[in-house]
């Protein structure tokens, strides 16, 4: 993962903190984690169900995200 990917991980993990909503911060760092893991390609509903979604994909640290955020 590269500084400028963690970077904006850490604000939008902060943003929610800030704003008092705990439940997506919590969702948004297993998610992380999980992608750190490896083990998000695994998981992944929308890429199982629809093979082109990844186009499209908020995901920025999955492995099959073709799009460029």
């Amino acid at each position: 993962m590269n500084e400028s990917t963690m970077l904006s991980l850490l604000v939008r993990i902060e943003n929610l903190v800030d704003k008092n909503r705990f439940v997506e911060a919590i969702r948004l760092t297993e998610r992380e984690i999980e992608n750190l893991k490896g083990i998000t390609e695994q998981k992944c509903k929308r890429h199982k169900k629809n093979k082109g979604y990844c186009k499209i994909c908020t995901n920025v640290n999955c492995n099959l995200n073709t799009n460029k955020i």
